[in-house]
């Protein structure tokens, strides 16, 4: 459900069609603007256009996600998700922690001209690790026709590592070549046979290996040492630090050895008992530690600051029941005593044998 900050809304159950809404087809502009965020991202933009005199103007929202068509025409209503801001005469519309509900095409329409921005928002953790290190490579594009499906790339994030090997990311944004130009893979207004092949395409983060020394830069700076208390068996998902995202560059470590994504990332199951997830959220499965203790991890983020997370694991209660060790041991002395009562008995009765005989032998 949509909270609303300072928005009048008209909703209207619609739905996409190639470049049409219920019938109603969406104007064309010829100057959009393609957009990813990831959630929790913030998105702001202003019309740039100057609205004094008696011009009017409006948002209107396409959803790519729940058929809707929103119209936003004022600010009147409270809420905290969404506002539009008419100072200096401009219409910005901000969208704070993006949902992957705001993915969709965004008009600033006025009398005269119609200003468009279409953005998706990305789940992280749903997209699909590539982990060159592994030697895997990313989805070929596909080709229908004239038409293409293939993934937009982002920049390479920073290497995490200094003085011997990193790791760098970079993320895959779907896209389709269409006759009106580009679209999202996600879009609603790409031909139905696009759109069915783009949705099983699926979104990809590049991992790969790099080496930088680092010659200018000074050992990272111990910003905060944080103790989580645990219980035996227990799962945890710790986050490096709350400035950090999914385009930071995160380094995980245990005892200052480094926690690869291409070593621990692979499968990314339950069985394993750590990873670093997509997000950069370092992930522990049932840490055990019977006898209790602390177990350390750090991150290092941006190659300028460490923290430390200290994991106290409780011990395991003394229940009175003797460990499967301790039974062995058990087992091994009581099998010990007996077998030496038995060589025992058994010289005491070979002695006694022999003083039988002796005996009738001499009567």
């Amino acid at each position: 459900m949509y909270q609303w900050s300072g928005l009048l809304l008209l909703t209207f159950g619609v739905e996409f069609s190639g470049a049409f809404f219920f019938g109603e087809e969406i104007p064309v502009s010829s100057n959009a603007t393609l957009l990813d965020f990831f959630v929790g991202e913030d998105f702001s933009v202003g019309c740039t256009q100057n609205f004094t005199g008696n011009k009017s103007f409006h948002w209107d929202f396409y959803s790519y996600t729940i058929s809707k068509k929103t119209v936003f025409l004022s600010n009147d209503d409270g809420g905290n998700h969404v506002e539009m801001d008419l100072s200096f005469q401009y219409a910005t519309l901000e969208i704070l922690g993006l949902l992957e509900t705001d993915s969709g095409r965004y008009d600033c329409v006025t009398d005269d001209i119609v200003r468009t921005w279409k953005i998706v928002v990305h789940d992280p953790n749903q997209m699909e690790y590539i982990l060159a290190g592994r030697g895997q490579s990313p989805w070929e594009d596909t080709v229908v026709n004239e038409y293409k499906v293939y993934m937009q790339w982002s920049t390479w994030t920073e290497c995490d590592g200094c003085n011997g090997n990193g790791e760098r990311r970079r993320f895959g944004f779907c896209r389709v070549t269409t006759d009106n130009g580009l679209e999202h893979c996600k879009s609603k207004e790409i031909p139905y046979l696009l759109r069915t092949i783009a949705k099983n395409r699926p979104e990809e983060i590049i991992v790969d290996i790099c080496y930088d020394h680092c010659k200018e830069l000074t050992a990272p700076v111990q910003r905060s040492t944080r103790r989580i208390d645990l219980t035996n068996n227990a799962d945890v998902t710790i986050q490096c630090d709350v400035s950090s995202d999914v385009r930071s560059s995160v380094r995980w470590e245990r005892s200052f050895t480094t926690l690869n994504r291409n070593d621990y990332s692979f499968g990314y199951s339950k069985a394993r008992a750590m990873y670093v997830k997509k997000d950069n959220f370092l992930m522990l499965n049932n840490v055990r530690k019977p006898d209790g203790g602390t177990i350390s991890f750090s991150c290092v983020k941006d190659r300028s600051f460490r923290n430390t997370f200290n994991l106290v694991v409780e011990p395991l209660p003394d229940s009175g029941i003797p460990s499967t060790l301790d039974h062995l041991q058990y087992m091994a002395l009581s099998s010990t005593v007996q077998f030496t009562l038995f060589l025992l008995i058994l010289g005491v009765y070979n002695a006694l044998r022999n003083f039988v005989l002796e005996t009738s032998m001499e009567i």
